[in-house]
């Protein structure tokens, strides 16, 4: 913490653009925070936002679990659905214990330092990585990061998606040092809740680090029994009846989801999925979803590839000692896992992603990709809040006021992002040029090879 706090002091002192950036952004979150809270409290009602938030809905489900009443529905048009495991049902009765508005301020609070500590362990990492240009660039981006569409949208309708990126983080930290328990730990959290953020169990597979990550997968399968075991436990014959609706409600995603349709509605909505953009066009069941399945299996086609060359070759080195290729690894299945997902309404790592292959492509046209694809997204929130100050003076139409409706801001940006880290990883295909890298030893990242020149094909 003290690295980061020298260096955010450093910048202020050195850059005017930052302390008026970073003022204009504390302010900006201060604004939002306060909107947040007074919707989310029932104090404020907003025309066109959601009847509810998705922590009623996980109080719901909490309550839902402890009366023995079906934790599972058909998702509704605003959105309102549940889709995780009856034991985060089990954990979330525990918020049922006090008051609603308590409840909410404290989540409020919690989403605002869980996302200090997502953007504090990122700094740690590329500086133990020895990610120089990287650590500078998000110091000088903490403007960006406080004005995220996706970190506003979660501190407003309080869904998890901050405390599954910090948990996702955790575990590609511990990945990296092949810390097994801390490993372990962090994927008995985040199986339940969101099982694609272990998108970082990849990084050791490609690496051909197998005994390790044997370890690791079969000690996860091992806890989430675990888990489940104490739900079964708590819940007897209900829990069991509430893991196969569980997994039948996820099934049947593709026939129960309200998709939108250019007949019906003549815009996207919020969710943009490959499956969303395949329902829109074609409004047939059946052939949206071979259709939607065969776009994915074309674009997860050059990962495979990429994969199943190293597996003939690994590097069978952790994760620490090759940071870069691990990096590129952990980003292009975390895009690769969000491009599967049939319902998605955030990218929350996508401007810590945008940060880093800043500080790292060196062609100009794949730089001006990211950003084509980034910032429209990346200030939607902004936006929206400043085109819907306006009505009070003019009334703006829907396209003006909220384009990610009518564009798939999100899936553009998963699309570029992933197609320039496959072209990254296909370019470093062989891994066995004579690249430097560095060697850390297991207290934090911290030893240094002088010279990395003699270190080809190892």
């Amino acid at each position: 913490m003290l690295e980061l706090k020298a260096a955010l002091r450093q910048q202020w002192l050195r850059s005017t653009w930052f302390r008026v950036g970073l003022a204009l952004g504390v302010l900006y979150v201060l604004l939002r925070g306060l909107i947040a809270f007074a919707w989310v409290g029932g104090y404020l009602d907003i025309p066109d936002w959601p009847p509810d938030n998705d922590l009623q809905t996980y109080l719901r489900a909490g309550e839902s679990f402890w009366d023995h009443e079906d934790l599972y529905y058909e998702p509704q048009d605003n959105f309102r659905v549940y889709v995780y495991s009856p034991a985060f049902a089990l954990l979330s009765g525990v918020l049922t214990l006090v008051p609603y508005q308590l409840a909410a301020a404290v989540m409020i609070l919690l989403h605002l330092l869980g996302y200090g500590l997502l953007y504090w362990r990122w700094f740690m990492i590329f500086q133990r990585l020895h990610m120089k240009a990287a650590s500078e660039q998000m110091i000088r981006f903490l403007p960006l990061w406080l004005v995220f569409t996706p970190f506003l949208f979660d501190v407003t309708y309080l869904n998890v998606y901050i405390f599954m990126a910090l948990l996702g983080t955790l575990l590609l930290e511990a990945v990296l040092k092949e810390q097994l328990g801390f490993a372990v730990l962090w994927l008995t959290v985040l199986l339940p809740i969101k099982p694609h953020w272990a998108f970082a169990l990849a990084v050791p597979l490609v690496l051909g680090r197998w005994r390790f990550f044997a370890k690791l997968t079969v000690a996860g399968a091992l806890t989430y029994l675990a888990t489940m075991g104490i739900t079964l436990l708590v819940g007897g014959n209900y829990a069991w009846e509430q893991y196969r609706a569980y997994i039948q409600t996820l099934q049947a995603i593709p026939e129960t989801f309200p998709w939108n349709t250019l007949t019906q509605h003549g815009h996207i909505g919020y969710n943009h999925s490959v499956m969303q953009m395949v329902a829109f066009y074609l409004n047939d069941g059946s052939a949206m979803l071979w259709t939607s399945m065969l776009i994915k299996a074309l674009l997860l086609f050059p990962l495979m590839i990429i994969v199943w060359k190293h597996l003939r070759q690994p590097l069978n080195k952790p994760g620490q000692e090759v940071p870069q290729i691990s990096l590129e690894i952990a980003f292009a299945f975390y895009f690769a896992a969000f491009l599967l997902v049939d319902v998605i309404s955030e990218v929350m790592l996508g401007a810590l992603v945008f940060i880093y292959l800043q500080s790292v492509l060196k062609s100009r046209p794949a730089r001006l990709l990211i950003s084509a694809a980034f910032w429209p997204y990346a200030l939607m929130d902004l936006w929206a809040t400043v085109a819907g100050g306006t009505l009070f003076v003019i009334e703006l139409p829907d396209v003006v006021l909220y384009p990610d409706l009518f564009v798939p801001v999100m899936l553009i940006l998963m699309l570029a992002f992933y197609a320039v880290l496959i072209g990254r990883l296909w370019g470093t295909a062989a891994w066995k040029q004579a690249q430097p890298y560095e060697v850390h030893d297991s207290r934090g990242f911290e030893q240094r090879l002088p010279d990395a020149g003699h270190t080809q094909a190892r």
